[in-house]
Order: C-alpha cells, then structure tokens, then sequence
C-alpha cells in the first residue's frame, strides 16, 4: 500500500488516468462492447401462386402467402393456400421464388394443414416449392417455414 500512495504522490496523471478508465468502463464502454444488435427486420414479399392455389387469407384472415428475408442468408415462409382440387406431381407445385431466394439444394421441410395434420414441402433450387399430403389442398400452412439459402 505504501507503493501505490507514493506512486500516487509522484503522479497524479497516472492515477487520474486509471480513475478515468475504471469509470469509462464501468458507465458505457463497457456495456457498448456486450450489447448485441436488436432483432432483424424482415421484408415480406407476395408470393405468386401457380396451378389453381389460392391464398387462403379472404377466408379466415390468416395473411397472404408471401416469402420474406432479413438479409441473414435465411428465407422466411407466411400466410396459408388452399385449393379446390387435389395435388399431385407437378400440381403441388404452389409458387416459384425468384433467383437469390433459392436454396442451393433440395429442402423438404413439414407444413401444418387442415385439422392439425401434416404435408411434406419440397423447395427445389429451381424456385419451385411443391407440397404432398393428403390434406394440403384444403389448407396449407406457411407459417413458421424457414430455409437457408446460402448452404
């Protein structure tokens, strides 16, 4: 102890200069450097329906089928489609998203459809995005469909 006051004695700068880094430190720096960035923000774009889909939205107000991305390299799925025949093959095919929103590989993902049942989602690197499941053209949900697009 007697060292620090002596040290102290000799220079006030040096301990200025430590009392004012401690505090720079302890008020914002300090918490500058540990705050992460708030939540991205995510541009929904409409998507446009192939072979008789329909979006379900006038219906039950659930939103229209869209696609969005926050710039992170992972593509987000909204809103629900129905229609009025069965799918089958090709038919299942509902949209194609536009270039630099495809996935580099084939994506199969499960959707939620009417009564709580399920339906298998084919994204394809050609855009398409086809949809089996016995009771997919009845409803088809979007929602919480999320793949990334850069792997």
């Amino acid at each position: 102890m007697r060292n620090i006051r002596s040290v102290a004695s000799q220079s006030p700068a040096v301990v200025i200069s430590l009392l004012a880094l401690f505090f720079a430190l302890g008020s914002g720096a300090g918490y500058a450097a540990t705050t992460a960035a708030g939540p991205a923000k995510i541009s929904f774009h409409a998507l446009h329906l192939v072979h008789r889909w329909q979006s379900g939205a006038p219906t039950i107000a659930t939103g229209e089928p869209a696609y969005g991305t926050s710039g992170n390299g992972i593509v987000y799925l909204s809103g629900w489609l129905s229609r009025s025949t069965p799918s089958n093959g090709a038919n299942g095919t509902f949209t194609f998203l536009p270039r630099g929103r495809r996935p580099t590989h084939q994506e199969d993902v499960t959707l939620t459809t009417v009564g709580g049942t399920t339906a298998i989602a084919q994204i394809t690197p050609d855009g398409g995005i086809y949809v089996f499941g016995k009771n997919a053209p009845q409803f088809t949900s979007l929602d919480g469909l999320s793949f990334a697009i850069n792997g």
